[in-house]
């Protein structure tokens, strides 16, 4: 508990019941929240993370307000977040976000970012 400085997560973008779910178990797990949900992926990671950790996380965009909101459940406040463009698309597909504990200041939204 709490001994890690850095803590990443690429987790299940595909919520638990929406959408197909792969045939292949591997697959399905990486996709979807088969084996756990964001919000398990968030209280391990707060438990790992050291009081001074950062927490780091890739996630679609239009699952940013249940990414804040779990947080928030588990005193993690956001530091830093970073939108992500693929190709010319206005719209982004994905956002980057560090979180930690006792945070100083505001969050911090930077550049996107076009892949």
């Amino acid at each position: 508990k709490g001994s890690f400085s850095i803590v990443a997560a690429n987790p299940p973008y595909t919520k638990a019941g929406a959408g197909r779910i792969s045939a292949n178990k591997q697959r399905a797990g990486a996709r979807s929240e088969v084996f756990g949900s964001l919000r398990d992926v968030i209280s391990i990671s707060g438990y790992l993370a050291s009081e001074r950790g950062r927490i780091f996380y890739v996630f679609p965009t239009g699952r940013l307000a249940e990414m804040l909101d779990e947080l928030k459940r588990f005193k993690l406040r956001p530091r830093r977040l970073r939108f992500i463009h693929s190709g010319g698309e206005r719209q982004s597909k994905a956002f980057l976000i560090e979180a930690g504990r006792g945070v100083e200041g505001g969050l911090k939204v930077e550049e996107p970012v076009f892949v």
